[in-house]
């Protein structure tokens, strides 16, 4: 049976989107806070990282920005790497790697309709980009 991993989050932007190149491919980091749909006073927004590559990385710098609404649809990946710190301990990361987005966000009085979709997905054996940023 196939595995279905697919991911789909409705959240604002947490920050200015920021965007860097490893090798030939673009990469962008980013934070949406999830808030709940019928949110009462004392609920806690829950905050999720992602990242995007190549086109998709491009349409979110050239028409996302900070509090923006975003939909994204993704797939979850954790992946490890060896603990600097610790001999012989890996540390785990989790991210969502977005494959197609739509900014809900009103632009000159018109909702953005145009959903952006991935056209490559990165090789999964490359290493998570910086998400310290």
């Amino acid at each position: 049976m196939p595995v279905q991993n697919n991911c789909n989050f409705i959240g604002y932007v947490t920050k200015e989107i920021e965007q860097k190149r490893i090798g030939d491919k673009t990469v962008v980091n980013f934070s949406l806070g999830l808030v709940p749909e019928n949110r009462k006073k004392d609920d806690e927004t829950t905050y999720a990282d992602f990242s995007a590559w190549s086109q998709t990385a491009e349409n979110i710098v050239k028409t996302t920005s900070k509090g923006d609404k975003l939909s994204v649809q993704c797939k979850y990946s954790k992946k490890k790497s060896k603990d600097p710190n610790s001999e012989g301990k890996y540390t785990y990361y989790h991210s969502f790697l977005v494959e197609s987005f739509q900014n809900h966000t009103s632009i000159g009085g018109r909702k953005s309709d145009h959903v952006f979709e991935q056209q490559a997905i990165p090789d999964q054996n490359e290493p998570l980009a910086d998400t310290t940023w």
